[in-house]
């Protein structure tokens, strides 16, 4: 191989490494604000009355979606180790009297097995997450279904719509 030839496959690969792990931190990044999201959701609906008063049919399945879908995206941040190479000091203790050549050549092959390692974590991350969006879209479907088809919401029924006269006593409170 000529010298020529060895910096071009060090530089792609370094690059494709590169770009490797902004993709593992972009979907790490995409998870974490879409956790944010099933979270307020969670909460917001937890803390409604209309929610709670569903009936079983659609409360039970819309609080397991949510649930999956969390699930899903922690599986996706979960802390995992990657290999990143060169480690400085086996690099120089191997390497410090080499041809830059010979160093060049090492760093392609060990660049290229980061690669190839880390690949398929990167993989089930891309499948988790695609996974996690599914479950809270879905979540949002059975949501909207359930907001259309609850008469209660719809039509007040069986709702605390009362007005109430408010008037100021002497000591400036309103009842």
């Amino acid at each position: 191989m000529a010298k020529n030839s060895h910096q071009i496959l060090f530089t792609e690969i370094k690059e494709r490494l590169r770009d490797q792990f902004q993709s593992i931190d972009s979907l790490d990044n995409k998870a974490g604000l879409t956790l944010g999201f099933v979270g307020a959701l969670f909460a917001g609906l937890i803390n409604s009355d209309w929610f709670l008063n569903l009936p079983h049919v659609y409360l039970l399945p819309i609080l397991a979606l949510l649930i999956l879908a969390t699930l899903s995206l922690l599986v996706v941040i979960l802390v995992r180790q990657y290999r990143k190479d060169p480690e400085p000091t086996s690099l120089i203790k191997g390497y410090e009297n080499a041809t830059e050549e010979k160093t060049v050549a090492q760093l392609i092959r060990n660049f290229e097995e980061c690669y190839n390692k880390n690949e398929p974590q990167l993989k089930n991350k891309r499948i988790f997450i695609n996974l996690g969006f599914v479950l809270l879209f879905l979540t949002l479907a059975f949501l909207a279904v359930a907001l259309i088809n609850n008469d209660k919401f719809i039509t007040g029924k069986n709702m605390d719509l009362r007005m109430h006269r408010w008037e100021v006593f002497k000591d400036g409170r309103f009842r």
